[in-house]
């Protein structure tokens, strides 16, 4: 059966697109606000408790919020947080991309060609494919990436979507940074530069924001990106990326914002974080696409885990 035909046993109808890409303002405004509420939550109560046990839970928790940061800014580089694209990439900016040090039209470029080129040699997260060769490698990276060992690997990662780089550099020598967003990520960084001088909270800073990105988020975001593709046959459509579903603790850890829909929102971009699990829901009501996507249970639990198929 050629890709076309099995794509036709499947497709979701005209008015079932129309249902699911509506987009919800107060949704996505709320799901950026929750994340900044945990974030500041967790600061709070380890600054009053002041347990080291507390602070550790925190910066852990940080770490995962970071994350559901950087899924955020996945939605905004398609546009489905705000239709207005200037409003749209302003918000997204200021409150997703920038605190992680990432740009978000630089993300949309790169991210874009993902998406066009999908597990391809053309394919820029075509290195995210890799599988562990061992669980022993898969352990040993963890520790590396745990203990900022694998910083520097990071930061190489990043320097794609980076802001950084772009903001000492012409605005036309830099693919996908106006001068507009270099401006707002200067005015952005002075502000939190004055802030922290002024409030005398850089130690704050380092311990409850550099910390977890250095040592909590890049696990989660090597072994997330990991689980996306790695180990999935490209044979069709719905073999090329993996949809899974976790139970709570997973979602929390690795799967914030209904990212683990991935396969959902390869074969339908436009559809906006909140409404991938009716998209799967109506999905799986097709014989073709209950039968053949690749589903798996969880993680690293669940009877077919992600583990057991991106190791070795």
């Amino acid at each position: 059966m050629s890709r076309t035909s099995q794509r036709d046993q499947y497709r979701l109808s005209k008015e079932e697109l129309r249902q699911l890409c509506k987009l919800s303002v107060p949704k996505g405004l709320f799901a950026i606000g929750f994340q900044w509420m945990v974030i500041i939550g967790s600061i709070w109560t380890a600054l009053t408790l002041n347990l080291w046990w507390v602070t550790l839970l925190a910066v852990i928790v940080i770490g995962t919020r970071q994350h559901a940061l950087a899924v955020l800014m996945h939605d905004a580089s398609h546009y489905i947080i705000l239709r207005n694209k200037l409003v749209n990439d302003v918000i997204a900016s200021c409150f997703l991309s920038f605190p992680i040090l990432a740009s978000t039209t630089r993300y949309r470029t790169h991210h874009g060609l993902h998406h066009r080129h999908v597990n391809t040699d053309r394919d820029p997260d075509n290195n995210n494919r890799e599988r562990f060769k061992s669980r022993w490698h898969m352990f040993v990276t963890a520790v590396k990436d745990v203990t900022a060992y694998n910083t520097m690997t990071t930061v190489g990662t990043l320097s794609h979507f980076g802001i950084t780089g772009p903001m000492v550099k012409p605005a036309d020598s830099v693919d996908g940074v106006s001068l507009l967003e270099k401006r707002l990520a200067w005015s952005f960084y002075g502000v939190v530069a004055f802030s922290l001088l002024a409030f005398g909270v850089w130690q704050e800073f380092l311990l409850f924001w550099a910390l977890p990105m250095v040592t909590v988020l890049p696990p989660i975001l090597r072994f997330r990106a990991l689980a996306e593709h790695g180990g999935c046959e490209d044979e069709s459509d719905l073999t090329m990326a993996r949809t899974v579903t976790p139970g709570w603790i997973e979602r929390v850890l690795l799967a914030p914002c209904n990212v683990h829909y991935h396969l959902e929102h390869h074969l339908y971009p436009g559809i906006p974080f909140y409404n991938l699990p009716k998209a799967s829901d109506l999905l799986h009501q097709r014989e073709v696409y209950a039968e053949q996507a690749h589903v798996n249970d969880g993680y690293f639990v669940g009877a077919r885990r992600v583990v057991d198929e991106v190791v070795g």
